[in-house]
């Protein structure tokens, strides 16, 4: 071989190699990347565009953590000037993200964030919520009004009177070939939903009336001020959207709940029975109750059901005693508190449901099973699709046969203060709860 051509194949390994870490990372100094033109042909890759469907997240297994923040982060640093990005988190916590951010308003990308007050008051001066804010105050001077950026923060939920702003979705008018994002998901945009939560996102692509429902929500929730009525629901073709405050109705879950059969599924368990997983994060309180009192009622029924959970009141655990579940928490570092946990908030049921034999539904979010729920800004969409129903079940059968390792306390219950006092360790003390 010549060494021209030695020299060429060299470069191309080193260019292939370069590219390949690029698109791996993202971002370059929070850029978007773009693959380079094939050289000499006058071609150039497509952008990045984000693909459709379910992403979960795991803490245990590298190759499955940080998906779900890449993905979103991706998102953010692909979208182009002129377009817009909506980001509705209880906390956002990330020199990642906020780079991004920042980023992305600067090169003129219209970029809104709301967040909880609470959270952002807890924050120093140069964490997130100060940084994006110093940055997005810059720079609007003659933009339309559309691309004019700002960061909010809701004291309470911001379209309710009482409880928090819970809700975790993301919306972009336009990333590459995709037009009409929306994210919804269950964990908020920090490095603790990578690193230490098993959590789910819905991508949903060209949707334009699921993006205009997200669209509405977020901008009530912009003002801080109650809407009547605050719980809204839409249908867009195989899929249906809520949003909470639900003050006053009938339960979302119970609701989702109701049509179930246990015999005569089709397609579902091999005894014809149906099948229901559950990943729930909480169950609290009388609302946690009366959903365990009618999941006990169904298993009583025969129904096929497994939970994954990370925090149940007691009530909850006498009534589920005999139904099959795991508590998904880990103390690996032997500490007395838990440091990965359970986030995702999602059922899943396949088999008898109303009239059909062989129905699959999933309804996942933001929304613990717990009155404070009921209170605060909540999202989440209800799937009549099949593939991501058997996507959910695969998930939660997986999560609920590998465990995470050491899921017990195994350190002492109680400590010493400095003063001498003796108090009471609580294992969840670094456990999002919200």
């Amino acid at each position: 071989m010549s060494v021209r051509r030695v020299r060429a194949c060299v470069a191309g390994a080193a260019g292939a190699l370069l590219f390949t870490s690029l698109t791996t990372l993202g971002t370059v100094a929070g850029t978007p990347v773009a693959p380079p033109a094939q050289a000499g042909t006058g071609h150039h890759h497509k952008p990045w565009s984000p693909a459709p469907g379910i992403t979960f997240n795991n803490p245990l297994l590298p190759k499955r953590s940080h998906v779900i923040n890449k993905k979103v982060r991706m998102a953010i640093s692909n979208t182009r000037k002129g377009e817009t990005i909506r980001l509705m988190t209880w906390n956002l916590k990330s020199a990642l993200f906020t780079r991004a951010i920042v980023n992305a308003h600067r090169r003129g990308v219209g970029v809104r964030v709301i967040m909880s007050a609470g959270l952002a008051r807890g924050q120093s001066g140069h964490g997130s919520y100060a940084t994006i804010k110093r940055a997005l105050s810059n720079g609007n001077r003659g933009r339309p009004a559309r691309l004019k950026s700002w960061i909010h923060t809701c004291h309470d939920s911001c379209r309710g009177r009482h409880g928090i702003v819970h809700s975790k979705f993301f919306l972009f008018s336009k990333v590459g070939g995709a037009k009409d994002i929306v994210m919804s998901a269950s964990g908020n945009l920090t490095e603790v939903a990578a690193n230490r939560q098993w959590d789910d996102l819905t991508t949903i692509v060209n949707r334009p009336k699921t993006y205009r429902n997200f669209g509405m929500i977020f901008a009530q929730a912009s003002r801080d001020k109650p809407v009547r009525p605050a719980y809204h629901q839409f249908t867009d073709g195989s899929l249906e959207g809520w949003f909470y405050p639900r003050m006053g109705q009938r339960d979302t879950i119970l609701k989702l709940l109701a049509p179930v059969h246990c015999k005569g599924a089709i397609g579902a368990a091999a005894n014809h029975t149906t099948v229901i997983r559950i990943a729930q994060a909480v169950f609290n309180g009388k609302r946690g109750l009366h959903i365990a009192q009618r999941l006990r009622q169904l298993y009583n029924q025969g129904c096929n059901i497994r939970i994954d959970y990370t925090a149940m009141a007691n009530s909850s655990q006498r009534v589920l005693a005999p139904v099959p579940k795991r508590h998904i928490v880990q103390d690996f570092d032997g500490d007395g508190l838990y440091d990965r946990y359970l986030h995702m908030k999602a059922i899943a049921i396949n088999g008898h449901y109303g009239k059909d034999h062989s129905h699959k539904v999933v309804l996942n979010g933001s929304a613990n099973w717990s009155g404070m729920s009921l209170k605060s800004d909540e999202q989440g969409l209800i799937l009549h699709r099949p593939r991501a129903v058997t996507q959910y079940i695969n998930w939660i059968n997986h999560i609920f046969e590998h465990p995470p390792p050491r899921p017990k306390v195994v350190a002492p219950t109680t400590r010493r203060t400095p003063d001498g006092r003796i108090v009471k360790i609580n294992p969840y003390a670094h456990v999002e709860l919200d």
